[in-house]
C-alpha cells in the first residue's frame, strides 16, 4: 500500500473517530449531560486538529458539530465565530456540500442573533452558489429560497419577499414539483406576510394552501399546522369574522392540548397565538394564563431574548391596557422595547408597535412628553421602513392626533386626523377587490371607531379647517358603502362578457339562497353550501373587475359643493358614538352641511339618540294618534301629558336655522340612523307651517347622488311600459291546496286591520293576510289613467298576481324592466329577534320573522302566501311561496325602472343599520337599479291612499296640465304638489306624510 493509500485511510480513520465523538456529544445533551456533551465536542476538535490539520475534511466536522451545540446551549456568538472559522477554511470550495450546510448554519444562528442582514447575506450567497450549480429544476433551491423569504418578511423587505415568492412559485411550476415541506414552510411566510400588511384574501388563500400541503404530508401533528391555524384565525379576527375564526382556534387548542406538542420549541409562540384570540374575544382570564404559560416556556427555552419573547410581552401589556393596569403594562413594554433594541436586524414591525403601545400608556398617565416621543419616533420608523401605507401607520397618527387633541394643539390635531381619514378610506377600498359582501359588512365595523372620533374632533374642535372636509368625505365614502359597493360590482359586471356569466351564476346561487332562508332552519340543509359558494364567487368577482376599473370612485365634499346651485344646500346626517365617550350620550346625530358658496362644510352637533327614540316612542302602535303624537303641536289642539319633551324642530333643525340654512331653499338631505323613521319634511317650524312650506326638500341615500344626477336632456326610458299590481287574493292557490285540503277558508273582504303591525301578523298567521279592495281600486284607477297618455301596461290582480310574475320581470339578460312599477299589497317589517320586546314575540312565529338576516325580515305580499303563514308547510318543489322578500328583491335587474310606488302599509320600514340605512324595501330596490321609490312609513286607510296615488299620478303623467299635451311632469315636484294638495284637503298628517320619496 502506498503512502497516499495509507495517509487517506488514515483520514477517514480519524474521520470516523470524529464522527464518533459528535454523535456522542449529540447524544450526552439530549440527555441533559451539558457538560459531557461540551468535553465530547471539545475532544473531537483536539483530535482532528493534532491529528489531520486545521485544513481536513475532520476537523471541519468538528468545528461544525461544536457549532451546533453551541447553538443548541443558546451560546450564539460562540456558534458565529466558530462557523465563521469554517467557512473561511472552506471557501476556496463552494460546491461542497458541507460548505453550503456552515452557510445555511451560520445562517441560522445570527437569524437567531437578531442579526438578520447578516444572515440573509449567508443566504443570498448560498442562492448563487446553488443557481450557478444546480439544475434549475433542482428541489433543493426551494429550501434557501424559503428560509431567505422568512428573513426578507421579518426584516420588513416585503417587496423582496414578494418578488422572490413569485420566483419559488415559477419554480415549482415550471419543475412539476409536488409541493414538500419547504414549500408548505414557504407559503406559511408569505401568508404570515400578508396578514401583517391587511392583505386577506392572500393570507387567507396561503393559510389554506400551506394546511393543506401539510395535511397532505401527513404534518397535522406539527407546530408548523398549529401555527398556520392559529394565522387563519388571526386573518379572520382581523376581518371582523370572529365566528369563523373560532373554528380554528379550537383546531389549535385541541392539538395543543393533546400532549404531543408539550416539548416543543415552538410551543411558547403557539400558546401566544391562542392567547390573542381570547383576548379579542374579551376572555381576559384565559388570555393571561396563556400568556404568561407562553412567557414561561419561552423563557424555559432560553427564547428571551427572541422577538417571540417580545411580541408576548407586547400582547400581555396590551391585555393590561384593556384592563387598565397600566403600570402593568408598562413594565412589559419597556422589556419588550429593551429587547428590540438588542435585535437591530428584527425590529419591524415589532418595535414600532411596542413603541407605539408604550406611548398610550404614557398618555394615559398623564406623562404627554413622553409619550408624543414615542409616537413620533414610531412614525419616523414606519415611514423610513414600511412606508405610509402599512395599516398601523394610520393607527400612528390617529394616536399622535388624539394627543395633540389633549394638548390644545388644535392644528397639529385637524392635519393628522385628515391625514388618517385619507388612509382609512383608501384601505376599505382596497377591501372591495377581494373581500365578499358579508366579509366586508364585518370588516366595514373595524373603520367605526376611528370615524366618530375624528367627528367628534371637527364637532368639537375651534379648528377643523381640515377635518371638516374630511368629515364630509368619509359620510360621503362610509355612508351606504355597502349599497354602493354591490352597485358598482354589477354595474361592471354586467358590462363585460368575461365577468357576466359568473355574475350570473351568483345571482342564482343568491336566489338558492332565498329559497333556502324560507324553509325553517331545520330545514336548510344546503345553506352552508350554498352561502359559501356565493362568499367564493363575490370574490372571485371582485378580483376579476379590480384590475380594470376602480370599483369605489371617490367622490369629495369639493365635488359635492360643485354640483349645487346658486340656493341648494346639502345635508349629510351622521350617526356617531362620541369620543371620548360618555355615559350621557352613548349615540349622536350631528349634521355636515355643504353649500355652494362655503369654504368648508358646516358642522351641527344635534341631539343623543336616547332623546329621539323617547320622542318617537318605538314601542307605540303607528296608528292616528301616534303620528299626532310625534308630528303635531299644541297649536292644533294636541296636547300631550307629562313632562314636556322637545320637538322634533328643537332636536333636528332649529339648529341648523341658527347656523343659516333658510339662505338655501332648496335642499337635499341624508338621513341617518332613526331618522330614517321620519318624514323630515312634514316637521312643524311654526304654527301651521311646516319645513315643506319653506324648503324644497329631497329625500337621497346619500349626497353623492348630486354628482350622479342624470342630465336633464337623458332620454327616456327603453321600456315606457308599467306593470300594476293590486286586489291581490291571499289565500292558497289551486296548486298548494291538492296537496293538503285543511287549509283555511277564504277571509271576509270586510274585515278590518288594527294598524300594529304585529296584530296584523298575529291575524294572519291565524286567518290569513286580508284582501285589501282598495288596492283594486288603485289598479283600475291607474289603468285609466295610462290609457289616457298611451303607455301600454300589466295588469296582475287576484290569484294571478303571484310572487314570480315580479320575479320574471327582473331576470338578468331580459329585456329591460318596465318604466313604473305600482304596488298595492300588505308589506310586512319584523324587528330583529334579539331585539325585540317580549309583548312582540308570538307563540307561532313564521321564518320570516325569526330570521337573523334583516333582509328577510321585510318583504311584500303576494297572491297566495296565506298557505305558507297560516300552516308550517311550504308550498310544492319548484313553486314560489307568495311572500317577495326585501332579499329577493335585492338580486334582481331593475335597472329599467324608473319608479316604483309601494302604496300599501309600512313599506319603508326596516332595520336600521347606523349609517349604512335601512335594511328592507328601500334597500332592495336601490340594490336592484330603480332610480324613484314612494313608500310608506305608516298604514294609511284604503280611501285616502287611493287619492294620494291618483293625485301623484295626475300630476306626474301630464293629466292635470290641460292644454300641454299631457307634458310630464317631474317626479319630485309631481309627489310635492300631491303632498301640498293632500295637506290642504286632509290638514292632519296621518292621512298624508306617510308617503316618502327616496331618490
Amino acid at each position: 500500500m502506498g503512502q497516499s493509500s495509507a495517509q487517506t485511510l488514515d483520514e477517514q480513520v480519524i474521520l470516523g473517530q470524529v464522527d464518533s465523538l459528535i454523535a456522542l456529544s449529540r447524544k450526552a445533551f439530549r440527555e441533559g449531560d451539558q457538560g459531557l456533551a461540551n468535553t465530547l465536542a471539545a475532544r473531537a476538535q483536539d483530535l482532528a486538529r493534532s491529528q489531520s490539520g486545521e485544513q481536513s475534511l475532520a476537523y471541519i466536522q468538528a468545528c461544525s458539530g461544536k457549532a451546533d451545540l453551541y447553538r443548541q446551549l443558546g451560546q450564539y456568538r460562540q456558534a458565529e465565530v466558530t462557523l465563521g472559522e469554517v467557512l473561511t477554511i472552506q471557501r476556496a470550495r463552494p460546491l461542497d456540500l458541507s460548505f453550503q450546510n456552515n452557510l445555511i448554519s451560520l445562517a441560522r444562528v445570527r437569524e437567531e442573533m437578531g442579526k438578520l442582514e447578516g444572515a440573509a447575506q449567508c443566504l443570498e450567497e448560498l442562492d448563487r452558489i446553488r443557481q450557478d450549480s444546480l439544475d434549475h429544476q433542482d428541489p433543493r433551491r426551494l429550501a434557501t429560497l424559503g428560509d431567505l423569504i422568512r428573513l426578507y418578511r421579518d426584516m420588513g423587505r416585503y417587496e423582496q419577499a414578494d418578488s422572490l415568492f413569485a420566483s419559488a412559485r415559477d419554480l415549482v411550476t415550471l419543475a412539476g414539483l409536488q409541493p414538500n415541506i419547504d414549500y408548505a414552510h414557504m407559503v406559511s411566510t408569505m401568508a404570515d406576510l400578508y396578514r401583517e400588511t391587511e392583505q386577506f384574501a392572500l393570507a387567507e388563500q396561503y393559510y389554506l394552501e400551506a394546511l393543506t400541503v401539510l395535511a397532505k404530508l401527513r404534518q397535522k401533528e406539527t407546530s408548523e399546522y398549529v401555527s398556520n391555524l392559529t394565522g387563519l384565525a388571526g386573518t379572520y379576527i382581523d376581518m371582523g369574522q370572529v365566528d369563523k375564526a373560532g373554528k380554528y382556534y379550537r383546531d389549535a387548542q385541541d392539538k395543543v392540548g393533546s400532549g404531543w406538542f408539550n416539548n416543543r420549541l415552538d410551543y411558547g409562540p403557539v400558546l401566544k397565538g391562542l392567547a390573542e384570540y381570547y383576548r379579542l374575544e374579551q376572555k381576559y382570564r384565559k388570555a393571561r394564563n396563556l400568556y404568561e404559560q407562553a412567557l414561561d416556556r419561552m423563557d424555559r427555552d432560553l427564547k428571551t431574548e427572541f422577538p417571540s419573547y417580545a411580541l408576548c410581552l407586547h400582547d400581555l401589556a396590551t391585555l393590561d391596557m384593556q384592563e387598565g393596569n397600566w403600570s402593568y403594562a408598562e413594565e412589559s413594554l419597556i422589556v419588550a422595547k429593551e429587547i428590540w433594541e438588542r435585535l437591530p436586524g428584527a425590529r419591524v414591525p415589532g418595535y414600532p408597535k411596542t413603541m407605539m403601545a408604550l406611548g398610550e400608556v404614557y398618555r394615559n398617565m398623564g406623562n404627554l412628553s413622553k409619550a408624543e416621543s414615542l409616537f413620533m419616533e414610531a412614525k419616523a420608523y414606519w415611514e423610513k421602513t414600511l412606508g405610509d401605507q402599512y395599516p398601523l401607520y394610520v393607527i400612528n397618527l390617529i394616536d399622535l392626533a388624539r394627543l395633540a387633541w389633549e394638548r390644545d394643539a388644535y392644528h397639529q390635531a385637524d392635519s393628522l386626523y385628515a391625514q388618517a381619514s385619507v388612509i382609512g378610506r383608501r384601505r376599505l377600498a382596497n377591501a372591495v377587490h377581494y373581500m365578499s359582501e358579508r366579509e366586508l359588512a364585518k370588516y366595514l365595523q373595524k373603520f367605526k371607531d376611528t370615524q366618530s372620533e375624528i367627528l367628534s374632533f371637527a364637532l368639537r374642535s375651534p379648528v377643523h379647517d381640515q377635518t371638516a372636509g374630511a368629515c364630509y368625505d368619509n359620510a360621503l365614502f362610509y355612508k351606504g358603502f355597502l349599497l354602493n359597493a354591490a352597485r358598482q360590482i354589477r354595474t361592471h359586471a354586467l358590462a363585460d362578457p368575461g365577468t357576466t356569466p359568473i355574475f350570473l351564476e351568483l345571482s342564482a346561487m343568491r336566489r338558492m339562497i332565498g329559497k333556502e332562508y324560507a324553509r325553517p332552519i331545520e330545514e336548510r340543509v344546503e345553506l352552508n353550501l350554498f352561502e359559501a359558494r356565493v362568499d367564493s364567487l363575490e370574490k372571485e368577482l371582485a378580483c376579476m373587475i379590480s384590475g380594470k376599473e376602480d370599483l369605489m370612485q371617490q367622490v369629495e365634499w369639493t365635488d359635492i359643493r360643485q354640483s349645487l346651485d346658486t340656493g341648494q344646500a346639502a345635508i349629510e346626517f351622521i350617526r356617531y358614538s362620541p369620543y371620548p365617550s360618555t355615559t350621557a350620550d352613548q349615540v349622536r346625530y350631528a349634521a355636515m352641511v355643504v353649500t355652494p358658496d362655503g369654504s368648508v362644510p358646516w358642522m351641527v352637533d344635534l341631539f343623543g339618540e336616547d332623546t329621539l327614540s323617547f320622542v318617537l316612542q318605538p314601542n307605540m302602535p303607528r296608528d292616528e294618534t301616534y303620528v299626532k303624537f310625534i308630528y303635531a303641536s299644541a297649536s292644533r289642539g294636541f296636547v300631550v301629558s307629562g313632562p314636556p319633551q322637545p320637538t322634533l324642530n328643537e332636536l333636528i333643525w332649529h339648529k341648523l336655522e341658527a347656523r343659516g340654512i333658510r339662505d338655501y331653499p332648496e335642499i337635499f338631505l341624508s338621513s341617518a340612523g332613526v331618522l330614517y323613521r321620519l318624514n323630515i319634511g312634514a316637521i312643524e317650524v311654526g304654527t301651521d307651517t311646516l319645513l315643506l312650506d319653506q324648503y324644497r326638500l329631497h329625500l337621497v341615500g346619500s349626497t353623492r347622488y348630486l354628482t350622479q344626477r342624470p342630465p336633464v336632456t337623458e332620454p327616456s326610458f327603453l321600456q315606457d311600459t308599467a306593470v300594476i299590481y293590486g286586489g291581490i287574493r291571499y289565500d292558497p292557490l289551486p296548486e298548494f291546496t291538492q296537496q293538503d285540503q285543511n287549509t283555511p277558508s277564504s277571509v271576509p273582504e270586510n274585515m278590518v286591520e288594527n294598524p300594529d303591525t304585529m296584530s296584523v301578523v298575529s291575524r294572519a298567521l291565524t286567518s290569513g293576510w286580508t284582501y285589501l279592495p282598495g288596492t283594486f281600486k288603485e289598479v283600475k284607477s291607474l289603468r285609466s289613467l295610462l290609457d289616457t297618455v298611451e303607455i301600454p301596461h300589466i295588469q296582475y290582480t287576484g290569484t294571478n298576481a303571484r310572487e314570480e310574475t315580479f320575479k320574471h320581470m327582473g331576470q338578468f339578460g331580459w329585456p329591460p324592466s318596465p318604466r313604473l312599477i305600482h304596488i298595492g299589497t300588505h308589506g310586512y317589517f319584523f324587528p330583529d329577534p334579539q331585539e325585540a320586546p317580549a309583548d312582540h314575540l308570538l307563540e307561532r312565529q313564521p321564518v320570516f320573522m325569526a330570521s337573523d338576516q334583516p333582509m328577510m325580515r321585510s318583504g311584500l305580499i303576494m297572491a297566495g302566501a296565506n298557505f305558507t303563514w297560516t300552516t308550517d308547510q311550504q308550498p310544492p318543489s319548484g313553486m314560489d311561496d307568495g311572500t317577495l322578500t326585501a332579499y329577493e328583491i335585492s338580486q334582481l335587474d331593475l335597472s329599467g325602472t324608473e319608479l316604483v310606488v309601494l302604496s300599501a302599509c309600512e313599506t319603508g320600514l326596516g332595520d336600521i343599520e347606523g349609517n349604512e340605512g335601512v335594511y328592507g324595501l328601500q334597500r332592495a330596490f336601490s340594490i336592484a337599479g330603480t332610480r324613484y321609490l314612494i313608500m310608506s312609513l305608516w298604514q294609511v286607510d284604503d280611501e285616502k291612499t287611493t287619492r294620494f296615488m291618483n293625485t301623484f299620478y295626475r300630476h306626474w303623467l301630464g293629466i292635470n296640465n290641460p292644454g300641454k299635451d299631457h307634458q310630464e311632469m317631474d317626479i319630485h315636484a309631481a309627489f310635492l304638489q300631491t303632498q301640498k294638495e293632500m295637506r290642504d284637503l286632509f290638514i292632519d298628517h296621518y292621512s298624508w306624510a306617510g308617503f316618502i320619496l327616496v331618490e
